[in-house]
């Protein structure tokens, strides 16, 4: 049996029709996108980085079956002290564990923008019992500089 899933593009009306940005499935947390032109297409390069890391860091460890390591704890920190010094320190421990589970998994990936250099900047800009904010900046293998926000909980 054959999914179809349908796209504007697939509609007949004329405003459906013409995306003018692509459109991604769960706000950009999958690897499929509808493109400007309504057809499915796969992200690739710094897009998919981006995506990549927020994907680790928002999937709770061992909630993947095929390979237990893959994803953080950061959502398990909310509210797991009131010491903020040391939610701190165990957010930062925690986003540097997932990336360096995610560069693992990504080793043998050909496309040098999908893979994670180093690790330039990390730093918490909001922190409180149930919200985290933490701001990163990685190079890829290829050169580029990709910064991304990352939010965990909910802010008030």
């Amino acid at each position: 049996m054959d999914l179809y899933l349908r796209t504007p593009k697939d509609y007949n009306d004329p405003t459906q029709a013409q995306l003018t940005t692509p459109f991604y499935f769960g706000d950009g947390t999958n690897d499929l996108q509808v493109d400007t032109d309504g057809d499915f297409s796969l992200i690739q390069g710094p897009a998919n980085l981006d995506q990549g890391l927020a994907k680790i860091l928002s999937t709770e460890q061992g909630a993947n079956q095929f390979f237990s390591l893959y994803g953080s704890v950061l959502w398990g920190l909310i509210g797991s002290t009131s010491d903020m010094q040391t939610l701190q320190a165990q957010v930062q421990g925690t986003i540097v564990d997932a990336l360096r589970i995610y560069q693992f998994i990504n080793q043998s990936n050909p496309n040098l923008d999908e893979q994670i250099d180093i690790l330039e900047s990390l730093s918490v800009t909001s922190v409180a019992v149930d919200y985290i904010e933490v701001d990163l900046t990685v190079i890829t293998m290829s050169g580029r500089r990709i910064g991304t926000t990352i939010t965990a909980g909910n802010p008030r």
